[in-house]
């Protein structure tokens, strides 16, 4: 009987009004993913949000972080030296 009063009062009996995280980042879905660094710093999931405040998705911090890292290595198409020579088809034949 010890053991059936231990479960009738305990962590299960707390109001999960207690113990929520209601303070947590939000954004919108057109938010560019470099602007949830600061946001994903604080380790807390970020809510993505609709424009009636609807819950739409979750970006965790650790899926932000990874994609702006896989982002940093890849290089800027903008940035690449052009290459003429492949712009420029050769016929067989022609000199090099």
């Amino acid at each position: 009987q010890a053991a059936a009063a231990d479960r009738d009062s305990g962590p299960a009996d707390v109001p999960l009004a207690d113990v929520m995280v209601t303070d947590f980042p939000t954004t919108d879905p057109d938010t560019q993913l470099a602007d949830l660094y600061g946001p994903a710093s604080a380790g807390l999931p970020i809510a993505v949000t609709d424009a009636e405040d609807r819950l739409v998705g979750v970006v965790e911090p650790e899926a932000v972080f990874a994609q702006l890292a896989t982002d940093a290595q890849a290089p800027d198409p903008a940035t690449l030296p052009v290459d003429d020579s492949a712009a420029t088809p050769t016929q067989k034949g022609d000199a090099q």
